[in-house]
């Protein structure tokens, strides 16, 4: 720039003579050339020039710049790529977790960032199973945010939700309040409720402005402020500190923001500047998700602006992206299988080899000794022809090994063949991915009542194409659930000025089928605040509302068992309780007056029998009384405690029946609160009198563990076994119901080991 006013001010010097105004002509000339010449150094580079291409006929063009340009597999992408794969292999040499973990972690952002969420999470997946494996909670649930987020950004938001509610309760457990703060942010992204939503990302802003203060210069926490001041609505400050640290990634997403909102508000040309200096930034940084929807809002910011051929040409730039991501995406799969398959084949190719440089050793030593027998000849043809048929043998079972070991390798290879083969199935498979997402959007221009949809609309609703565009309203009417008829109207028939962005489910039913539909609506408004378009999504829902279904009834199950299990209680101890104060004093009465019958004078001899007679018989009364109402409710278990009671149970069973019962409990009084106790205690208590009546065993076993976090339970008998299922399904009793229903109350699990050449081990494990 100097160069050339220099040069524009000795053309405008006035010349006098005609040196000079030779002069003139030749520095006109020189800074022509400079003009070129920096032309040329500063002339846009491919990446810079996409928006030039016609994406409708220069598709090769903007395919190769994309592919060459912004693959993750390039520039500084590459070399933090490559150096976290050489942390993971030197880590996982010298067995060093958190070295592994942290390079998983750092890879899986690096593809997170660039939008191949699919490989992300497999790296965040690798991370979770190595900090599980550990016992590590804390910092299993910071990677289980991560897996809900890239699930979030992958539009599946119902198993982003179950992650990060996972983690929420786990990190709001803990003494580090960054955890706590990233664990209410993450809770506010995937919460339904805007209002709850509000109060989780104000409460993790709060927090991380007292963590601010502490470390004021620290890249993280920085980092974590700009996103929790972003989600609450202060996005200016959120990018001044983007800004500071150089977050792009950061940076692109506020200024879409920032963006979309102007284009709303009908600033388009602030929100085209916005977005253009988005896409300088996502270009430079290879951000190629972000890329994407800088595209699409530039996309829809032309066509609110009514320039409906740049809009287009914007949304296929997008669409290209779109598929660049998911060429790349199998592509690096692709690579990695073709590793494992490489590798698989290198470790085949080299065992081969060591296993034939052995045999060929041993050939080499057999004809070495051949060689050394045949010099001493003289000394004796007999010796020489007993070596030579011993190196002979030798060489004839090496000869066999080398051929077995072929036919080894053989079938090994055969094995990879299988491999690559799967391999090209699957190459197969990703071409047909897309056609089975279930989902379609629609757009109603109200202005002239055209309405545009996705191919996908009619199969979802199954009808006729052609029928929906002449009048799609009344056609899809007809097909909705009557009982949800009356939400649809309000749904589509409402006043066009007053509706708002809602979501809604209903029913449809075709061809004597019932189907579930979420739908998304969003309304577009003038500068007036009048509707002009409304856009909206469909989703075939109805497999998961099936699933929905089975968990609510069995839930339902559960509590009803639950309900039930625990009235049984209550009618058993107010059984127990009259058969005791009752039945039990009454007949107690009767044996105390027989006996003072038998105080008296002048008895006669049948008199004294027959008195004899009733008080033995009140005496096995009032124990049968006592043994029902200890059946009914162990009064022990809150006397005595739990583990006094069950060896109670067992010595008591033990005086009543052949089989040898041994046991080994432990203490595990107070371990569960009361009516657990009580659950318990009737699981051992059924178990133990379904060995006695169906076991046929001579021997049985009872041993009662205190586990860290659980109480271990191992109940082994050599009779005659036990098919859980079949004896479930035919018993007419509920005593094999009852154990699983309370096992499944006290979240426990159960385990039956049965053969049918007999003996039955059970294993019930309740947490405690």
């Amino acid at each position: 720039m100097t160069a050339h006013l220099y040069l524009i001010n000795l053309i405008l010097i006035e010349n006098r003579s005609k040196t000079i105004f030779v002069n003139k002509k030749i520095f006109f000339l020189l800074f022509i050339v400079l003009i070129s010449f920096t032309e040329k150094v500063h002339s846009q580079s491919p990446l810079d020039s996409l928006e030039i291409y016609n994406p409708y006929s220069q598709v090769d063009a903007i395919r190769r710049i994309i592919n060459n340009r912004l693959s993750i597999l390039s520039g500084e992408n590459k070399t933090l790529i490559n150096k976290y794969a050489l942390q993971i292999e030197n880590a996982q040499k010298s067995n060093s977790i958190n070295e592994e973990t942290t390079a998983l972690i750092k890879s899986g952002d690096i593809f997170f960032k660039s939008a191949l969420y699919n490989i992300a999470l497999n790296y965040y997946m690798s991370a979770l199973e190595k900090f599980e494996l550990a016992n590590d909670p804390a910092n299993a649930a910071f990677v289980e945010i991560k897996i809900g987020r890239a699930y979030y950004f992958y539009d599946l938001v119902k198993l982003a939700k179950e992650y990060i509610t996972k983690a929420y309760q786990t990190l709001i457990r803990t003494n580090d309040n960054e955890l706590i703060a990233y664990a209410n942010f993450a809770m506010g992204t995937v919460e339904d409720n805007s209002e709850k939503s509000r109060q989780y990302f104000n409460k993790a802003l709060d927090i991380q402005k007292r963590i601010i203060r502490i470390k004021p210069n620290d890249y993280n926490t920085k980092e974590n402020l700009s996103a929790y001041l972003n989600a609450n609505g202060q996005i200016t400050q959120a990018l001044k500190i983007a800004e500071e640290i150089n977050n792009k990634w950061m940076i692109v997403l506020f200024l879409n923001n920032i963006g979309y909102a102007k284009a709303f508000e009908g600033k388009y040309v602030e929100a085209i500047n916005i977005f253009n200096r988005s896409l300088k930034i996502s270009k430079a940084a290879k951000l190629k998700g972000l890329l994407k929807n800088t595209y699409v809002d530039l996309s829809v910011t032309y066509r609110l602006m009514g320039d409906w051929q740049k809009s287009a040409k914007y949304r296929e730039i997008a669409a290209f992206i779109v598929e660049s991501l998911y060429v790349e995406e199998f592509s690096i799969q692709t690579s990695e299988m073709r590793v494992k398959y490489d590798t698989k084949k290198k470790e085949l190719e080299n065992e081969l080899l060591k296993k034939e440089q052995i045999i060929m050793k041993e050939k080499i030593a057999d004809e070495k000794l051949l060689n050394y027998f045949l010099i001493f000849t003289i000394a004796g043809i007999s010796l020489t022809t007993f070596l030579i048929f011993f190196s002979r043998k030798k060489i004839k079972t090496a000869n066999k090994l080398l051929d077995k070991q072929k036919k080894e390798i053989n079938e090994q290879k055969k094995t990879l063949e299988s491999l690559n083969t799967s391999l090209e199935k699957s190459e197969e498979k990703l071409n047909i991915a897309q056609a089975t997402a279930h989902l379609a959007n629609w757009e109603w221009d109200l202005t002239n009542g055209e309405v545009s949809f996705s191919k996908e609309l009619p199969h979802i609703y199954g009808v006729d194409e052609e029928k929906i565009k002449s009048n799609f309203r009344e056609i899809i009417s007809e097909i909705i659930h009557p009982e949800d008829r009356e939400q649809f109207k309000r749904y589509f028939y409402e006043d066009f000025n007053e509706m708002k962005d809602v979501e809604s489910e209903y029913r449809i039913i075709n061809d004597n089928k019932e189907k579930w539909i979420s739908a998304k609506r969003i309304a577009i408004r003038d500068e007036n605040r009048n509707v002009t378009r409304v856009f909206g999504t469909v989703q075939d829902i109805t497999e998961s509302k099936k699933s929905e279904e089975a968990r609510i009834q069995l839930a339902s199950q559960q509590s009803f068992t639950k309900q039930l299990l625990k009235s049984q209680e209550e009618e058993r101890k107010r059984m127990a309780g009259d058969l005791h104060d009752s039945l039990g004093q009454d007949v107690l009465l009767i044996k105390n007056m027989a006996q003072l019958a038998l105080h008296g004078e002048n008895l006669d001899p049948f008199t004294i029998e027959k008195l004899n007679q009733i008080n033995d018989s009140t005496t096995d009364i009032i124990n049968m009384v006592r043994e029902i109402s200890f059946d009914l409710r162990p009064a022990h278990l809150e006397r005595l405690g739990l583990t006094e009671t069950i060896i109670s149970l067992i010595n008591r069973i033990s005086g009543t029946t052949r089989i040898n019962f041994s046991h080994k409990i432990d203490n595990i009084n107070n371990l569960l609160p009361g009516d657990a106790e009580i659950n318990f205690f009737r699981i051992i208590q059924e178990i133990i009198s379904n060995v006695v009546k169906h076991s046929d065993s001579k021997n049985a076993e009872i041993n009662i563990f205190k586990m860290d976090n659980s109480i271990l339970v191992e109940i082994n008998d050599d009779g005659k076994g036990l098919k859980l299922k079949t004896q479930i399904e035919t018993s007419g009793g509920f005593g094999l119901k009852n154990i699983l229903n309370r096992v499944e109350i006290l979240n426990g699990e159960l385990i039956v080991n049965s053969h049918d050449s007999g003996g039955t081990k059970l294993i019930i494990k309740i947490p405690v």
